[in-house]
């Protein structure tokens, strides 16, 4: 227009604005097609924390709005679709659980069985055959302990299996209950366990668009193939499990995420099948310092048991046949049951602490003739965690007898994981990830004083 200098703004208006990515559902496409993919821009109301919430990723959707043509990302010569939306509702909606009276009273009889954590267990995975501390270390990480408390909150647990053990056959029960989502490490090292920067064309700005870790935050998240995750992912999961919080600083975006996730993750070993004998560290080409932050770590291996695999075949047939396990919970009350307990917080009692402090003090002196260090002060943390979570399931306060329970499967784990074939003996370093196994380190040692004798 010939004007020289600045314009004088008149008014400034400001909206709330969201794009979504609407795709074909995967069950109605027909094999090798790709999935079509239609942007849609939501405004105003349509883009409020409330309709955030119903709208969730990956759930079904049904929305009204104007179709329009606008250049796309790739090529500006080239016309995209685009809808600016008007109206959307979910089609599919989260299970709403509505707690009566009556299920309060029936809740409160669950309490105090004293089988409950059992019977919990039994429930969760009535066709999957493990110990039965192994599946009740699964309710203690769903029901969790106090996230208003200034220390981690969230339980954190690995199984490492060999091939055909069942992870994925956990993960699918555990999720046919627990609140949350699974994801695999193999497609999260491109989007994100976290967060990545994004450059969104059509709101003309960076954005981050964060993954599973954050949008569970307060539930479950389950992590398959967790050896296949990179080592700048290893050192956002360093951050998350410790600190429960997530600093992102990429794109001159400074965000702080709350990512008050319990996780779930499963592993195979590198070289196939585990071996008990070998470090940790090696078998999953996972850093020290990542699994060092895991409260159980679940070692699945597929050896010949002849009563263990009569009662798998027995499930398998059960499968089969459409047979089903009867379990001790239902579904329903127990999905009742975890979102009532969540409410409970648990006090200590002074015995209580008496005996986490007695137990803490065993588990460090565990190998008295051990010259290295014993358990890490991080099994005192976790023992305080699954005897929180244990009150919780029980609906009291932590007792002295809540503790027993909690020692009882940290003890269980002790022995999943630091049992060498080869000595018949527990060892304790190979409960410290950081450490060389002792047969391997008797080894080292021999050769350096040979070395040592030739000088």
């Amino acid at each position: 227009c010939g004007r020289k200098g600045k314009f004088r703004i008149l008014n400034r208006n400001r909206k709330n604005m969201r794009n979504l990515i609407l795709s074909d559902k995967a069950e109605e496409m027909d094999v090798g097609f790709t999935a079509r993919r239609l942007k849609c821009l939501l405004t105003d109301y349509l883009a409020s924390p409330e309709y955030e919430k119903k709208i969730i990723p990956g759930k079904i959707i049904r929305l009204t709005g104007i179709l329009k043509l606008m250049p796309s990302e790739e090529n500006s010569n080239i016309l995209d679709y685009l809808v600016e939306v008007n109206h959307v509702e979910p089609v599919e909606q989260e299970e709403d659980i509505v707690i009566t009276e009556d299920d309060i009273k029936q809740i409160k009889e669950l309490s105090k069985d004293p089988d409950i954590l059992k019977k919990l267990g039994e429930s969760l995975l009535p066709n999957i055959i493990i110990d039965e501390e192994i599946k009740q270390s699964f309710v203690l990480q769903i029901f969790g302990c106090n996230p208003k408390t200034k220390r981690r909150a969230s339980m954190h647990i690995i199984i490492i299996g060999d091939p055909a053990t069942g992870k994925s056959a956990i993960a699918k029960e555990i999720l046919r209950i627990a609140p949350g989502g699974y994801t695999s490490a193999t497609g999260a090292t491109t989007k994100g366990l976290t967060a990545i920067p994004e450059k969104d064309e059509l709101l003309g700005c960076w954005t981050a668009k964060v993954g599973p870790l954050i949008q569970y935050n307060r539930k479950l998240c389950i992590i398959d193939e967790f050896g296949e995750i990179d080592e700048e992912q290893q050192g956002d999961l360093n951050e998350v499990m410790s600190e429960e919080t997530f600093h992102f600083d990429k794109a001159s975006l400074h965000l702080t995420f709350q990512t008050k996730t319990s996780i779930l993750a499963l592993a195979n070993p590198i070289y196939g099948k585990f071996d008990m004998t070998d470090d940790i560290v090696r078998q999953l080409g996972i850093k020290a310092s990542t699994l060092t932050r895991f409260d159980l770590v679940w070692i699945l291996t597929d050896k010949f048991d002849e009563k263990k695999d009569r009662k798998i075949i027995r499930a398998m047939i059960g499968a089969f046949t459409d047979k089903k396990e009867e379990q001790p919970v239902s579904d329903m009350v127990f999905k009742k049951y975890i979102q009532y307990a969540k409410k409970h917080i648990p006090l200590i009692t002074d015995d209580a602490k008496e005996y986490i402090e007695d137990c803490f003090i065993k588990f460090r002196n565990f190998d008295a003739d051990s010259k290295n260090k014993s358990v890490s002060n991080r099994y005192g943390e976790a023992l305080i965690r699954l005897s929180e979570a244990i009150a919780r399931v029980k609906l009291k306060d932590i007792t002295v007898n809540e503790v027993k329970e909690a020692h009882k499967i940290l003890q269980k784990n002790i022995q999943n994981r630091a049992y060498n074939p080869t000595t018949g003996k527990l060892e304790i370093d190979k409960l410290d990830f950081e450490s060389i196994p002792s047969e391997k380190r008797g080894k080292e040692q021999f050769i350096i004083e040979i070395i040592r004798d030739l000088k």
